[in-house]
């Protein structure tokens, strides 16, 4: 491939431009160029110029004519992301399951592979396994490595994303840790690192089901709970990059009285205390694998199970009470493992739907159906194709 137009520096108004059009196919879908002239307000002169630069450079390709709609015996000519063009690569790390994908800007994933490590400590062997396996994924896809743009990881925890360090991911024993430069020293690629819940809230904000929305509220729910706050279309990151971490706060008491953190009454962490209450169940099996088996024993109807779901879920709805009332968003968002799980979800609802009963208007809540290495794909692609 040739070098892309946006990267060639002559001219800050060419980058702004090219990014314009981008942008739109990216958000929008194939356009034909008298399209583009329209949505992005630039002239058919510049348009042409800069798509047929962006077409020899292998980014785009013009797809087969199809008959016009809007002018009968007309041919219209689309612009679409080139499948075969730039490649980027997505990384998921946190205590329930850790994965690797590589696919084109059409976000069609070539290869995927879970690592599932049994030990997420020290975090630099974690670090390194997962650039193995990046290494892994390009030789067995056969891509060219000039092609792939950059790298796009999420992970647990409070993330500094300037920085590229997770500055503290309790479920992953993490402190202090550069992600950025373990894995650019490793690949020589770029790479955007942000934590799971704001990779998911921009990457729906930007591309998926919150589009047009000016503030969202998301909550992951895995092992632990994690919270986005995307405000005024911008993220609350708050002192130290710990805002939306609930680790440490004790909203909830168990039957005994004693105080437990959001994710140990709402979170995996809780699913799994109360079902051991319940049972007596003792296992040496990791804390992700525990919960595996109980939320396919909740799909299976064990009632224990079912019973511990849904008591995690109707705390969860008492913490979303709580971040609706302060903060009043648009949309609110559940992500994450136990978002897949109709017991919690329909226990979230249930919860949801009492306390806003009497209210005039009561806020949209819908579920996140992105994976986490998707969301941190997406968000590489507009850090590396739209912003640079």
């Amino acid at each position: 491939m040739n070098g892309l137009p946006l990267e060639t520096g002559k001219s800050a108004i060419k980058q702004y431009n090219v990014r314009r059009i981008l942008s739109e196919l990216l958000f929008n879908g194939p356009q034909a160029r008298s399209d583009l002239t329209v949505s992005t307000e630039l002239t058919m002169a510049t348009v042409s110029r800069l798509c047929r630069q962006l077409v020899d450079a292998g980014l785009l390709i013009e797809n087969d004519p199809t008959p016009s709609p809007d002018r009968p015996g007309r041919r219209t000519v689309n612009l679409d992301f080139n499948p075969d063009g730039p490649r980027i690569i997505g990384v998921s790390i946190n205590a329930y399951q850790q994965t690797v994908s590589i696919a084109n800007l059409k976000n069609k994933v070539l290869s995927q592979r879970s690592l599932e490590l049994s030990r997420l400590t020290p975090a630099d062997d974690v670090l390194d396994k997962i650039a193995d396996t990046i290494e892994e994924v390009i030789a067995e896809t056969k891509v060219d490595r000039a092609s792939i743009l950059g790298i796009g990881v999420t992970s647990a925890g409070a993330v500094d994303s300037d920085l590229g360090v997770v500055r503290w991911a309790p479920t992953l024993n993490w402190k202090d840790v550069a992600v950025y430069r373990r894995l650019s020293q490793r690949l020589n690629f770029g790479a955007y690192i942000t934590n799971i819940p704001n990779c998911l809230n921009l990457a729906e904000a930007k591309f998926g089901i919150g589009r047009g929305c000016q503030s969202i509220a998301l909550i992951n729910g895995a092992l632990g709970i994690g919270l986005s706050l995307f405000l005024d279309r911008r993220l609350i990151h708050g002192s130290d990059f710990q805002a939306g971490v609930l680790d440490g706060h004790s909203f909830f008491l168990d039957e005994n009285g004693n105080r437990l953190t959001v994710p140990q009454a709402a979170g995996g962490q809780g699913v799994i205390r109360m079902y051991d209450d319940m049972t007596g169940a003792q296992t040496a099996k990791p804390f992700a694998q525990q919960l595996t088996d109980i939320l396919k024993a909740c799909l299976d109807g064990e009632k224990k199970a079912v019973a511990a779901v849904a008591q995690a879920g109707r705390n969860l709805g008492r913490v979303f009470e709580l971040v609706e009332g302060l903060t009043h968003p648009d949309l609110l968002i559940l992500s994450g493992p136990l978002s897949t799980c109709d017991v919690y979800v329909t226990a979230v609802r249930n919860y949801l739907d009492m306390v806003w009963q009497n209210r005039l208007r009561q806020p949209r809540f819908m579920l996140s159906t992105m994976s986490n290495d998707e969301a941190a794909r997406l968000l590489a692609i507009n850090e590396f194709l739209l912003f640079r």
